[in-house]
């Protein structure tokens, strides 16, 4: 069990290429992070400074990454040495792709990680409840700017949640199958129940969210779909 002080202040940061530089875009490069420690791929200095910093300020941290299971031991080793604690570790189970029984995640989430990495950012805010702040780190090499601007549009309350998820998701991050989208509703439901619930408690205030993206190369802003883009402009940011 976690133990949250309140008000609740979450970070929750990406693993792969936001704070360590792993590469895992070929056969090659699985096969070279499988037998290799993490020590030796280069640490992103700026990004651990930049979470511990917020750790230090009393945030609660979460590491959410479509990393392998059986990475778990290694990463929470690797967290531990730098001095990044009681974070509460969030992978993919790959297991879960094979399986007979269990749907949530199928062969087509083993290359598309937005349904996977959107489904537990909305499974740790049922589990801690909604929090004052929120602070979200990623990089540019995949889909987390699409993934955090979803959930921060949902989290403002300035527009309907079922709008905001009717624009997105049909877009390339996610790729749903019907099952997998009944499911989202569902969660949406009871994110947007337990935000009216704690705007009731905190009248005139919003949950403050920040987003931190690590750049690819030299790109000097974000290219977002058409369907965010304009909730952007919407919000005047």
């Amino acid at each position: 069990p976690l133990r949250l002080a309140s008000p609740i202040k979450l970070a929750i940061s990406d693993f792969d290429k936001t704070l360590v530089d792993t590469r895992y875009s070929t056969t090659k490069d699985v096969f070279s992070s499988l037998t290799k420690p993490l020590e030796y791929f280069p640490t992103i200095p700026k990004s651990v400074d930049k979470l511990r910093s917020y750790i230090e300020k009393g945030f609660h941290p979460f590491i959410l990454s479509a990393s392998p299971h059986f990475y778990e031991n290694a990463i929470r080793d690797w967290l531990y040495q730098n001095k990044i604690y009681t974070a509460g570790i969030f992978l993919k189970d790959y297991r879960q792709v094979f399986s007979l029984f269990e749907s949530d995640l199928t062969p087509k989430d083993l290359k598309v990680h937005g349904m996977y990495k959107l489904n537990h950012l909305f499974d740790i805010l049922l589990m801690t409840g909604v929090p004052s702040e929120l602070i979200l780190m990623g990089d540019n090499f995949e889909s987390d700017p699409v993934i955090y601007l979803t959930l921060a549009l949902i989290l403002s309350g300035k527009h309907d949640p079922w709008n905001i998820w009717n624009s997105v998701r049909k877009l390339d991050a996610f790729h749903l199958n019907r099952r997998q989208n009944a499911q989202f509703l569902n969660k949406i439901y009871q994110i947007n129940n337990l935000l009216a619930r704690w705007k009731e408690l905190h009248p005139g205030k919003g949950v403050t969210t920040k987003i931190y993206i690590r750049k690819r190369g030299d790109e000097v802003e974000l290219s977002m779909p058409a369907e965010l883009t304009k909730a952007i402009d919407y919000e005047g940011s």
